[in-house]
Formats: C-alpha cells, sequence, structure tokens
C-alpha cells in the first residue's frame, strides 16, 4: 500500500507498545496461549509416547504407508515443538519477562516475528501434505491390490515425499518473499504472528489445505468402499493370497487414516472461515490484529494424531485377544470332543467283546 506522508518510527513504536500492553492485559489472548502451548506439550508427549510404546500398528501397514505416516508424525511434532516455544515465549513476555524502559512489554524485532514462522508453516504444509501423499498411496494400493505387496514399489513412498517437501519449500519461499517485497513500517513487533502484508497469502494456504483434506477424506472414503468390495468378492471366488492380504492391509490403514484425515478436515475448514471473516476486519489501530491468534487451532490435532492412534492400537490389542481367546476356546472344543469320541469307541469295544 502506498504511502502518502513519510512513515514517523516513533509512530511505528508507540502503536506496536499500545499493542502488545493491550494483549498483555487481554485474558482471553493469555488464555488462548496458555492452552495452545498446553496442547502442543501434550501432543508432542504423547507423539513420543506413541513412536516408543506403539509399535505394532506401523507393522500391519505396508513400507510405503509406514514412511509417509512417520515423515506425517515428524511434521506433527516439529509444529508441535514449535508452537510451544513461540506460544510460551509470547506469554512470558506478555506477563514475566522484563520490559524495556520505553514500554512496559518487550517487544520483537521483525526478522524474528516473522521468520520464526517457518518451521511452524513449513511443518503445518507437511503435514497436511504428506496425508495427501497417504491418500495417493493407498490408492494406488488399492489399484494394484494383486501385486502390490509382491513388486517393490518403494518408489512410490519417496517421490510421494520429496514432492511434498518441495511444494512445501516452495510455498514458505513464496510466502516471506512477498513479506521482503513489501514496504516494511517498523522493525518492531508485538507478538508472534503472520504480518499482515502477506495475510491474504495465509488465508489462500488454509483454504488449498482445506480443499485438499476435503478432497481425501472422500478418496479415503471410496477406497475403504472399494476394499470392503474386494474382501467380499474375495471370500467368494479363489483370490491369490498376496491379493487377500493387501486388501486386509488397506482396510487397515484406512481405519486409522479416516479419522485423521476428518479432524484436518474440521481444522483447516474452520482456520479458514475465521481467518477469513476476522481478517476483513483487520486494522492494526483498533488492536483487531489480536483477535487472529484465535484462527490458529493446529494444536488440537497435535493432541487428536496421537489419541486416534492409541484408541486404533487398543482395539487391536483387544481383537487379537478375542481371536487368541476364540482359538483357544475351539481348540478345548475339540479336544473334548476328541475325549469323547475315544471313550465312546472304548465304550463300544468292550460292549461287543462282552456279547461275544
Amino acid at each position: 500500500m502506498a504511502h502518502s506522508h513519510p512513515f514517523d518510527p516513533s509512530h511505528g513504536f508507540e502503536m506496536e507498545c499500545h499493542h502488545a500492553t493491550s494483549l498483555s492485559t487481554n485474558p482471553f489472548i493469555l488464555g488462548d496461549l496458555v492452552l495452545k502451548v498446553l496442547l502442543s506439550t501434550v501432543g508432542l508427549v504423547l507423539c513420543i509416547t506413541l513412536f516408543m510404546r506403539e509399535t505394532e500398528l506401523r507393522k500391519v501397514l505396508h513400507f510405503n504407508a509406514r514412511a509417509i505416516i512417520m515423515v506425517h508424525f515428524l511434521a506433527v511434532m516439529v509444529n508441535a515443538l514449535a508452537q510451544s516455544i513461540t506460544g510460551a515465549f509470547d506469554f512470558l513476555r506478555f506477563t514475566v519477562l522484563t520490559s524495556s524502559s520505553q514500554c512496559d512489554v518487550s517487544l520483537l524485532s521483525h526478522s524474528y516475528a516473522i521468520y520464526i514462522n517457518i518451521p511452524i508453516i513449513l511443518s503445518q504444509n507437511m503435514d497436511s501434505l504428506t496425508l495427501v501423499a497417504l491418500g495417493i498411496e493407498r490408492t494406488v494400493a488399492t489399484v494394484w491390490a494383486k501385486s502390490y505387496e509382491q513388486k517393490n514399489y518403494r518408489f512410490v513412498s519417496i517421490s510421494l515425499i520429496v514432492a511434498s517437501s518441495i511444494v512445501s519449500i516452495w510455498w514458505v519461499v513464496r510466502f516471506f518473499s512477498k513479506v521482503q517485497s513489501k514496504h516494511v513500517d517498523h522493525n518492531l513487533y508485538s507478538m508472534i504472528t503472520v504480518p499482515s502484508e502477506v495475510s491474504g497469502d495465509s488465508r489462500l494456504n488454509t483454504l488449498v489445505l482445506a480443499l485438499l483434506e476435503i478432497t481425501i477424506f472422500i478418496i479415503f472414503l471410496v477406497i475403504l468402499g472399494i476394499n470392503l468390495r474386494l474382501r467380499r468378492r474375495a471370500r467368494r471366488v479363489s483370490a491369490p493370497l498376496a491379493m487377500k492380504y493387501q486388501v486386509e492391509e488397506n482396510l487397515a490403514s484406512v481405519t486409522v487414516l479416516l479419522p485423521m484425515a476428518f479432524v484436518q478436515v474440521l481444522i483447516y475448514g474452520l482456520t479458514f472461515i475465521l481467518s477469513y471473516e476476522l481478517g476483513n476486519t483487520h486494522d492494526m489501530d483498533n488492536d483487531n490484529e489480536s483477535w487472529l491468534l484465535f484462527t490458529n487451532i493446529s494444536p488440537i490435532y497435535h493432541v487428536a494424531l496421537p489419541v486416534i492412534w492409541f484408541i486404533q492400537a487398543s482395539q487391536k490389542r483387544k481383537t487379537v485377544t478375542r481371536q487368541a481367546q476364540s482359538r483357544v476356546d475351539s481348540l478345548a472344543q475339540d479336544e473334548t470332543k476328541t475325549h469323547f469320541d475315544i471313550l465312546k469307541d472304548l465304550f463300544h469295544d468292550n460292549k461287543n467283546r462282552t456279547r461275544y
């Protein structure tokens, strides 16, 4: 936006100081920061615990799906760690950290306030795009169910992970190159946030991710339906063992991926709605930028992802236990029946001997 008057740095400092002070006294802002730090920290701990304890659920997945899932979890953990650190630092600045003599709240440099978002935005794009990659990989596994398990298709996961990384890096480069091209009125910021100069790009990014998640959620539903039909048909006809195994593996993986995609649809859909509505009323002078903090609800996924996997792992253990108990009961019945048959034969033999 062109400026009709020379910019006064002191006015910019006073504006940011006033903004930071208003944030530090707003209980909703402080509560929002605490909640996000708590969710991100708990989610990070749960993800680490999941990786250390629940390994059996990952083993049922094909190598390609397992590799993409690992990258997805890594992206979520990086995002959780970055948001925990930035949220905690903002909260401490607003509450207990030493302020400067010119302002009650310590302000942030332009470089730190903006570029600390790089790991957050990069990992957020990666966790969404890797879910898209999983949708593509599961589609390939369904189409080539007869040979997917037997042949070496590892290039599928590698190429999808590389493509997701390239797109994420490209978006970050494009995103922050616009920040450099914009006129920066001041070098101080009141909070760690995506600057208003590229807020339109931020909403566009969220919209694209939301549309991708909706598409992948629909694809997962279609894959689930196709594999259920393939399993019924495989039971009726003589199907290759590799195909039966792949169909069961597809069903097991989609059962886990569906709730993951559903949660991401809700998060990115709601994020876009909030950012669009609040972005249209953005006005630094009226402190409306502070409400943009509430558009970031991604920490919910930090907790939802490991919880979904813990539930799936628990259900799998219960299923295995039921199957094992069923086999034991079946063997016990067979053994009882065998003993009964032996006694019956002995009884008939003795009866025949007595008769003669």
